[in-house]
């Protein structure tokens, strides 16, 4: 009997297959990347609208009562077991100024009637019991409460503010209800 000589063809080296894992590796980053802006994207949209209708009831209630929402001017100081979980490059007094501030605009708004009424086109979640701290705030597309200034705005307007992606106040991807 003649031995047949069969040919295997040949497999990936070592080397072929770590450049297949790299390509891979380096393609899963860019959709990963992509997603993470697109997300940031969606979410600065989010808030956006969340803070037109929250500017629209603030109108509302200026039209009512005469006189815009006050913001709250006598913060009390900071619980020591307020918001555990702030990570440590976070600016604990002026977050916990901005959650008295929020927390007395909601009450505000919410006590009249056509401003409250303006309110209910707001999604669920961009009002939220946020933290587990028994009171409802105004969150914005990136589950962070907003703050509120009653002459912080353009010409001594309303404005409201959100801490934007990196969820920290007075940097520079704050996003603000008139723009600047």
């Amino acid at each position: 009997m003649e031995k047949t000589d069969i040919h295997h063809g040949r497999g990936f080296t070592l080397v072929e297959m770590i450049i297949v894992v790299m390509v891979i590796a380096i393609l899963v980053g860019v959709v990963i990347g992509v997603s993470k802006m697109v997300s940031a994207r969606a979410a600065s949209e989010k808030t956006r609208m969340y803070m037109q209708t929250i500017m629209l009831a603030i109108n509302t209630y200026h039209e009512a009562t005469g006189n815009y929402p006050a913001q709250e001017t006598s913060i009390p100081a900071v619980p020591d077991d307020w918001y555990p979980r702030m990570r440590p490059w976070e600016k604990r007094d002026r977050m916990w100024a901005a959650f008295c501030r929020n927390k007395k605009l909601y009450h505000q708004l919410t006590a009249v009637p056509s401003a409250q009424k303006k309110l209910t086109a707001l999604p669920k979640d961009a009002v939220s019991n946020i933290y587990g701290y028994g009171e409802n705030l105004f969150v914005d597309g990136f589950e962070t409460y907003m703050d509120y200034f009653e002459t912080g705005g353009i010409a001594g307007s309303p404005v409201l503010i959100s801490a934007g992606p990196d969820r920290t106040f007075d940097t520079e991807d704050d996003i603000r209800s008139d723009n600047r």
